[in-house]
């Protein structure tokens, strides 16, 4: 009897002993967490709330490029099963029900969400991840109407960015890729949209917005507690960006660049259209031969060739050249000049593609002549010629709203015994299409050089409207008189020189192959 007595005493002993042991391990290494789950009922957590990437709009108000938000749909199983036992049903009725419902307003085919239903041996089972707020919406209402609400659970899951137009201005509007910001730990679905080309990138910072947050407590459970007055920073929805881009000339453009491409066999094609008024870029592209052979992705991350793509500009750089002479009053209307070969004694030649013989000052631009117009640079003057082409913009940025290369215009101390003949006849430089057009935007509205505008306004998330307007960045470059006749000449290349193929029976049009 004593033996069993001592028995029973021992194993007490070695009870208590092994539970004095657990509750100290407990409070001294903390083995099942519990310390963090206390601090749930005590520490606040923030719940983030994701800002809406603004829209990019046209001038008239189309829209060019929007998010679209999807979601995750979960359905508790449990809560089908218990409905059907209190009302006598069978879970096989109700699975039927709610997956007719998703079927009608999504993707997900009734029979794809009925056997997830039938099939999962979880509580839950996700039926899908890419629910838009309006299937999401419309599932909901439907859910409530069959009495069904407590059965789903939803989330957000991820955000897509979409353009309308499909690939009208891809290479400007650019494309957004999804970065996770690391300083929010609700999710890993809270992925940020952000710019990384063109449009996109150039106006990031207005689009994106500000992500907001609200501090909570939740129970062990997860519930929240309601307590008053506690820290939140509001959500900034991005603003929303309208271009100076009209989409209808846009799309004229786009189709007319890609008729040339064809036709001429050519592997880029550039177009820009602005007005020479305000400096608004109405229309603007630039495309490639192999455009329509990749992807609506892979188009959009490509550069934006009129503000990134430069070129020497040839021929198109003459009238600069007869400007300033005319501004200078070096040469006159009249004055004659031998066109024939040049050949100089350290062994280079300039040549016309054809001989023009002597021709006026006039026919050196309108028959476009490399030799008439280095004729006309020797009497200016290398220093003269090189501050005219600076004052028009040449190698500086034109600051537009884009990313964009600043071409290349040597510095005088670098010119060659070369140099001054080349640049007079588009050589030995390298313009964008953009700073072109900019310039002969200048010819028409007498003699302003503007910083060329994309963005017409911009509106926050509370309808506060920001305008952008023309800045001038040279004021009268160059006088009406000298323009006016400088500008005939451009009028006369179209109706008899090398520019007839753009010529215009009810439209009166100035330029320069």
């Amino acid at each position: 009897m004593n033996t069993r007595i001592k028995i029973i005493h021992f194993l007490c002993v070695i009870v208590i002993f092994v539970y004095v042991v657990y509750l100290l391990i407990l409070q001294t290494s903390d083995p099942f967490d519990l310390v963090a789950d206390r601090r749930i009922r005590y520490e606040e957590h923030k719940e983030f709330i994701m800002a809406n990437r603004g829209n990019i709009y046209d001038a008239n108000g189309e829209i060019l490029a929007t998010t679209n938000h999807y979601y995750q749909i979960d359905i508790d199983v449990s809560v089908l099963k218990n409905k059907a036992e209190k009302k006598k049903k069978t879970e096989i009725e109700y699975f039927h029900r709610v997956s007719n419902i998703i079927g009608a307003n999504s993707n997900v085919t009734a029979s794809e969400a009925y056997k997830k239903l039938l099939s999962t041996k979880k509580i839950t089972t996700v039926i899908g991840r890419d629910f838009n707020q309006s299937q999401l919406n419309k599932i909901r209402e439907q859910m409530k109407q069959e009495g069904f609400e407590g059965a789903l659970i939803y989330v957000y899951h991820h955000a897509k960015r979409v353009y309308p137009k499909g690939t009208l201005a891809a290479r400007l509007l650019g494309l957004t890729t999804s970065k996770s910001d690391q300083t929010v730990r609700q999710s890993k679905y809270f992925n940020l949209l952000e710019g990384r080309n063109g449009i996109e990138l150039s106006n990031n910072k207005d689009l994106l917005g500000e992500y907001g947050w609200n501090k909570i407590l939740r129970d062990r459970n997860g519930q929240k507690i309601p307590i008053p007055n506690l820290d939140n920073k509001p959500v900034i929805h991005g603003a929303s960006v309208y271009l100076t881009i009209d989409s209808r000339i846009q799309e004229i453009l786009e189709n007319n660049l890609q008729l040339g491409i064809a036709k001429y066999s050519s592997k880029n094609a550039i177009g820009v259209i602005l007005n020479p008024k305000n400096g608004d870029i109405i229309a603007m592209a630039g495309i490639n031969e192999n455009d329509k052979k990749i992807s609506d992705t892979q188009l959009r991350g490509l550069s934006n060739l009129p503000t990134q793509h430069i070129f020497e500009p040839g021929s198109t750089i003459k009238p600069l050249v007869s400007l300033l002479a005319i501004e200078k009053n070096l040469v006159k209307e009249t004055d004659m000049f031998d066109c024939r070969k040049m050949i100089f004694p350290n062994k280079r030649t300039i040549s016309d593609s054809h001989d023009l013989g002597t021709i006026s000052f006039r026919e050196v631009i309108v028959q476009s002549s490399n030799v008439g117009v280095s004729k006309i640079a020797d009497i200016i003057g290398k220093e003269a010629l090189y501050q005219h082409y600076v004052n028009y913009g040449f190698g500086k940025p034109t600051k537009v709203d884009l990313l964009e290369e600043r071409g290349i215009l040597h510095k005088l101390s670098d010119w060659t015994d070369y140099s001054m003949h080349s640049v007079a006849f588009g050589q030995e430089m390298s313009v964008t299409a953009l700073q072109l057009a900019n310039i002969y935007c200048a010819f028409a509205n007498g003699g302003e050089l503007l910083k060329p505008n994309i963005v017409k306004q911009k509106v926050d998330a509370n309808g506060k409207t920001y305008s952008f307007r023309s800045k001038v960045v040279e004021k009268k470059l160059s006088n009406k008189k000298s323009l006016d006749l400088n500008n005939s000449f451009l009028y006369d290349v179209v109706e008899e020189g090398t520019g007839v193929n753009t010529r215009f029976d009810n439209i009166k049009i100035g330029g320069k192959t």
